[in-house]
């Protein structure tokens, strides 16, 4: 919880003062961001669309997103209902914003908020603070997995008397979290397995222990593994119970309580499940990849992400946390790997706020000197193109209409960049003029439209969706993406490929001379990258990897290609670190596959059969198979503010006696706020001595503009004192004794 010095006074003596705050919190958009305010430059006026279970709080014109908003929160608390077997008595808080952007500048939520962070949920009013994403998969996602969250705070705080919100220090994060994933994923995820087949191969499988003691192993995909294996071993039913045990116990105890094994066991059991269950199908064990591995932890960090290599195949930029303190655009020669200057960071250009990194890369101009990119600028996403050899900006763009945007796309004349941008809740496609400016809108509809490429020609765009193909259903997995085909100058003209459908295709790249598509796919369950021949109607897998080319995330670009040379340059995860490999096109061992064999094995988290009871996976593909839930009981209500409690300290209170006389001494610390955080009332009340010497303090904060503003009351005792020394006489039998006298007041 930050405070501000300005509301914190000296001692006054017996006296109230009011005082005026006016508070410039929007601090400039470069300063360092060590203690940093957060930045505020929207006002919200936010209305609430009431659900059977839940209050939408959204400032939203689209009422189709609403509506598909209000059923999914409704068949997610359905499903987590039946799991937690729990109610809550009170409609729920949803606080959604329409972009990422918006939603780091929140005012429910206290602290800053990044772009890897992708919702909140806060204990005391259980509110869920979330922005939309730009495909349905993903915020449908994040719902479900807050929605556990606040079944889990209210198993904290509502009904059980052996357990309150302060047991929440007893639960490890892997379990927190690794719960919230596995109910909201279930066990068949191609991205963790990844992460747990790269554990396997390295013999680098954690202790339950191990996990507990920091963040050494991601919380989110081992806690996932984890509580998979749990479930399907005991039956999904205890997973509950043993949360339970955990918040009451430490999750040592719980687990001796709930599964009958102590942590060194249940460990020893994960370890030999994972490496039985997954080494069969590691087939390669060296797991060798093709071409050179130019950009990797000797050279630059840990996480060398979204490569872009230039039409002529010299340079290659990369995000990577090689200065440390965060991920940082690197320029670096595509041939050694050698870094050969950074272009930009969060830290050293005062115009921008962040670079958008997780899931949206850049783009090389035809010429290989210019490079656009997005950042994140006073509350909106811009375009920023950059001279390469200058290192400077020469242009920042922010988009009319478009408060969102992602993975930019250079056409091959140099005129156009293709652009995934959000407007009203949805993405589409849409083309940037760069001489005038112009932006002109290709797709309108409610499906999304991601990572869009350009033809040599200039004629098409290659780009992902999640628009099924007709008649196509979830057969093993509730998401899925296509990649289609737009005319650009026929909008109306687009196509969905029939590339191994029901999986995850993404980053579709032509080739240069426009006969093929490059695209990587987890069709088998690992993340391998494949060339689809457009007039042979044939598809090629050209690797053969057993953990995955990938990004941060599973939508994040992996793979680029010059347009000149046919050089393909891409990222691998392996030993918990990203490197970036660079391989000629001819590199490559291609082996024709069938657009049908699709098999998820590989993709399911161990024990690949449910052993006992299966609630989760069964319970997430039946609901996905049908549809968004009917309008029922939806319907638009005033917002209202309201103060409720979002924070209380510890309380303290003592009382005294001697021979001084009887004291009181105690304080408490409170917050209130309104659901949005846009009125705020901080409040403390203490008392030392007797009645007389209580103080407190009341102040109010105003926060839903950017000049924020406040009032302060406050009642502080001030103690003070004297003493004196004088020569006095005392009478004693009627003779006057000459004595020392100490006044003290």
């Amino acid at each position: 919880m930050k405070t501000n010095d300005s509301l914190r006074w000296p001692g006054m003596r017996w006296s109230s003062v009011l005082t005026l705050l006016l508070l410039l919190v929007s601090m400039p958009a470069g300063a360092q961001y060590f203690g940093r305010n957060k930045p505020s430059y929207r006002v919200f006026d936010f209305n609430v669309y009431q659900t059977p279970n839940f209050e939408i709080y959204h400032y939203m014109n689209n009422d189709s997103v609403l509506n598909m908003l209000a059923g999914r929160n409704e068949a997610w608390y359905r499903h987590h209902q039946a799991i937690f077997r729990d109610t809550i008595t009170e409609r729920n808080p949803i606080i959604v914003y329409e972009t990422h952007a918006e939603f780091q500048q929140t005012t429910a939520v206290s602290g800053m908020l990044g772009e890897s962070t992708g919702g909140v949920t806060e204990a005391f009013k259980k509110r869920v603070v979330m922005p939309l994403f730009p495909s349905f998969a993903q915020t449908d996602h994040i719902i479900g997995h807050e929605m556990v969250h606040v079944f889990q705070f209210n198993m904290l705080t509502v009904g059980d008397s052996l357990l309150k919100l302060s047991d929440i220090r007893n639960l490890p994060l892997w379990m927190v979290e690794g719960m919230a994933e596995y109910f909201s994923i279930g066990s068949v995820d191609p991205h963790t397995a990844m992460w747990m087949r790269d554990a396997v191969l390295s013999d680098d499988i954690p202790t339950l222990k191990d996990m507990s003691r920091g963040y050494k192993y991601f919380p989110y995909r081992y806690g996932q593994a984890v509580i998979a294996m749990i479930g399907k071993t005991w039956g999904d039913s205890v997973i509950v119970p043993l949360f339970r045990e955990t918040a009451i116990y430490g999750y040592q105890k719980a687990l001796n309580n709930i599964l009958g094994y102590d942590e060194k066991t249940i460990s020893g059991l994960w370890k030999a499940v994972m490496t039985n269950t997954y080494k069969p199908l590691l087939t390669d064990t060296l797991d060798i990849q093709t071409g050179k591995k130019i950009i990797f932890s000797k050279n630059a960090g840990k996480m060398n992400l979204s490569p872009v290599v230039s039409p002529d195949g010299k340079y290659i930029v990369f995000l990577s946390e090689r200065d440390v303190f965060s991920l940082d655009l690197f320029l670096a020669d595509a041939a050694s790997g050698k870094i050969i200057r950074k272009l930009s960071s969060r830290i050293n250009r005062n115009e921008i706020d962040a670079l958008s990194f997780l899931e949206s890369a850049g783009a090389w101009a035809p010429d290989s000197k210019h490079f656009a990119f997005v950042v994140f600028s006073e509350g909106k996403n811009k375009l920023v193109i950059m001279n390469v050899e200058r290192r400077r900006s020469i242009k920042e763009i922010e988009l009319p209409g478009l408060p969102a945007i992602n993975n930019p796309s250079w056409s091959p004349d140099g005129r156009f960049i293709a652009i995934s941008g959000m407007k009203d809740g949805s993405s589409d496609l849409f083309l940037f003029e760069v001489e005038t400016g112009q932006v002109k809108r290709l797709t309108s509809d409610s499906y999304a439209k991601l990572q869009p490429s350009w033809s040599p020609d200039g004629r098409f765009l290659a780009f992902v969706t999640d628009r099924p193909l007709p008649g196509q259903r979830p057969r093993f997995r509730h998401d899925f993406y296509n990649i289609a085909l737009l005319d650009v100058d026929n909008p109306g003209g687009e196509r969905i490929l029939e590339l191994f459908t029901g999986a995850r295709n993404m980053n579709p790249l032509f080739s240069g001379d426009g006969s093929s598509i490059y695209f990587l796919s987890d069709r088998d369950g690992f993340r391998n990258l494949y060339r689809y021949e457009t007039e042979a109607d044939t598809i090629w897998q050209m690797t053969r990897y057993m953990r995955g080319i990938t990004g941060i995330t599973a939508h994040a670009p992996a793979v680029s290609i010059a347009r000149e040379t046919g050089d393909i340059v891409y990222s691998y995860y392996a030993e918990r670190s990203y490197s970036i490999y660079s391989a000629g096109g001819d590199e490559f061992r291609e082996t024709g596959v069938d657009r049908n064999d699709i098999d998820f094995t590989a993709a399911t988290l161990p024990p690949f059969a449910h052993l006992s009871q299966n609630i989760v996976d069964s319970s997430l593909l039946s609901e996905y198979a049908t549809s968004v839930i009917e309008k029922q009981e939806f319907k638009p209500v005033p917002y209202r503010p309201k103060f409720k409690l979002d924070y209380i300290s510890n309380t303290s209170v003592g009382v005294a006696a001697g021979r001084m006389g009887t004291g009181m001494a105690g304080s408490v610390t409170a917050i209130f706020g309104d659901m949005t955080g846009d009125n705020q009332i901080y409040s403390v009340v203490s008392l030392n001595g007797e009645i007389y010497d209580f103080g407190g303090q009341i102040a109010y904060i105003n926060q839903k503009r950017r000049l924020k503003w406040g009032a302060s009351v406050s009642h502080i005792p001030n103690y003070f004192g004297s003493v004196a020394a004088s020569v006095d006489t005392l009478n004693i039998d009627d003779e006057l004794v000459p004595v020392n006298r100490v006044d003290m007041n």
